[in-house]
């Protein structure tokens, strides 16, 4: 992802100069545009990931604890799911079985406060089991769970050893055209 950005960058710092040279026998124009999701000619190649609303996820099947999912989501070159936004939480609840917890990618090892493994920052999004998050010496992990009071499944601490489902977010690509005439 790093290298795409850099890339991107790097192309604009090059190109934008060049936007509009202008002579008296030529003119030269370039033009971008800078597209945030996965083109649908390359869906097949996201194998194992779906593509759900604008991002792709891998739904696991297969139950293990928080540390062996952080690992097996960076084994696909993804990340446990960060939740955006209500709007994400309640689209993906909708592929979610009712029964099963899932891992998120943010836990309180090592401080206080809860922070995304993904992002090193505290989550943008949160929403907890009986709205209130339960803060207690022992450090937790944190899994989505259903709620018969809520819309889909909601955030709930749970023990980190404990063997969960697990959701991995692809983030999308970001792509650039460039046009130059």
């Amino acid at each position: 992802m790093y290298r795409y950005k850099l890339v991107t960058v790097l192309l604009l710092q090059i190109m934008l100069p060049l936007a509009l040279v202008e002579s008296s026998n030529f003119s030269t124009r370039v033009e971008y545009k800078e597209v945030n999701t996965v083109p649908s000619t390359l869906h097949k190649n996201l194998e194992p990931f779906k593509l759900i609303g604008r991002n792709s996820y891998y739904i696991a099947k297969d139950k293990v604890n928080w540390f062996q999912a952080a690992q097996k989501c960076r084994n696909l070159s993804s990340n446990l799911i960060n939740l955006a936004n209500d709007e994400e939480r309640l689209f993906i609840s909708l592929y979610l079985n009712e029964t099963e917890k899932y891992w998120l990618d943010l836990n309180n090892l090592g401080q206080e406060d809860y922070i995304s493994i993904s992002t090193g920052s505290h989550p943008v999004y949160v929403k907890w089991i009986d709205n209130a998050m339960k803060v207690d010496d022992e450090r937790k992990c944190v899994a989505l769970v259903s709620d018969s009071q809520e819309n889909g499944f909601v955030m709930k601490n749970v023990e980190c050893l404990e063997k969960s489902r697990f959701i991995c977010q692809l983030k999308s690509p970001r792509t650039i055209s460039i046009l130059v005439w």
